[in-house]
């Protein structure tokens, strides 16, 4: 029961586009079986033919094998009875065998009928997983755009995933038809010009380079103006009456004023608290509009990746617009350095 339920979370997760690939799966799925019953009837039919026309081939009794061909239906019976009728009235082997292939090559494309619709079932699921895919990668960009920055990548790892299932899909069902359209196709006896298939590389790269770039570490670059203390000596100015520093801490944030603490923000189920820290910064900022200058400061062993976050919290807060469609960043305190925890 685990199996099924991880198959239906995984079909319900991959959105709108996995029913038409599903569809495009049952219709290739019954012309390939209805291909694969029929050429198996008409296999069986030539072969019980052929065991009974070739002994008597071999024996020179033509007329026999001529009375055998001509109330057979079969394939086979239809070729061999084209050369036996010719068989005494020309007097070239060549002639049989142009008159025997022209009657093959009206028979081949019944044989071979529907069958170029599996291929093309195959070539369209791909292409349907990877629009698919493109769809759901520009509605979580859009989503993460009007996110909270200390969700952002959480938000875009998640979005990747669902709308990786349109494009696992695809192949899934694509996969099984081309190998069927493969073993059901025939091969003619006519020698035709070779042609350079190019159709299985371009889904591959259809399917390859947007798979990479999904997969790539996807990073806005923001210039950010930090405010590093100078390593000169010199006379140093006036301090400010209030710098605000956030210190993060293994068990969570600390907020100072560079004497004394001012609020202790724990984790919350082993994981930080951006959004407590974010109202306190802006409660603060409330307080002291005009200070811009604040100061993150890094306990070592903790991952930079936070004081990304972190650095985004304490420069800006996005805040709905009065339409309530769209999000504005409010600055809090832009000028930010960054440092060693004490």
């Amino acid at each position: 029961m685990d199996i099924f339920y991880s198959i239906v979370g995984f079909f319900a997760s991959g959105g709108a586009f996995m029913y038409p690939i599903l569809i495009v799966f049952a219709v290739g799925a019954a012309i390939a079986v209805e291909r694969y019953i029929t050429l198996d009837r008409v296999t069986r039919k030539n072969q019980r033919v052929w065991n009974e026309v070739q002994p008597l081939l071999a024996k020179g009794e033509f007329d026999k094998a001529r009375e055998v061909t001509a109330r057979d239906e079969s394939t086979v019976a239809q070729v061999l009875n084209m050369g036996l009728s010719l068989q005494g009235a020309v007097r070239r082997r060549e002639d049989i065998e142009i008159a025997m292939e022209e009657n093959m090559m009206e028979i081949v494309p019944r044989l071979e009928k529907r069958t170029a619709y599996v291929a093309l079932a195959s070539s369209i699921a791909t292409l349907l997983g990877l629009l698919g895919t493109i769809m759901g990668l520009i509605q979580a960009f859009t989503a993460v755009a009007n996110a909270n920055p200390a969700e952002k990548a959480d938000l875009l790892s998640a979005s990747i995933l669902v709308a990786m299932n349109t494009t696992a899909f695809g192949l899934m069902v694509a996969i099984p038809l081309l190998i069927t359209r493969k073993r059901h196709h025939y091969r003619r006896r006519t020698k035709e010009t070779p042609e350079l298939d190019v159709t299985t590389f371009l889904n591959l790269m259809v399917v390859l380079v947007p798979f990479l770039l999904i997969t790539a570490v996807f990073s806005r670059l923001t210039i950010v103006e930090l405010d590093l203390p100078s390593s000169s000596g010199g006379a140093t100015t006036e301090q400010p009456n209030f710098r605000l520093e956030v210190i993060v801490r293994q068990d969570g944030f600390e907020l100072t004023n560079g004497n004394s603490v001012i609020a202790a923000i724990p984790k919350v189920e082993e994981e930080y608290d951006f959004e407590t820290l974010s109202d306190y910064v802006v409660s603060l900022k409330q307080q002291y509009g005009s200070q811009n200058a604040a100061s993150v400061l890094l306990e070592p062993m903790i991952p930079y990746d936070y004081l990304i976050q972190v650095m985004d919290v304490v420069r800006s807060k996005p805040v709905e617009s009065d339409d309530g469609e769209e999000f504005q960043l409010v600055a809090l305190f832009p000028e930010i350095s960054v440092g060693e925890a004490p």
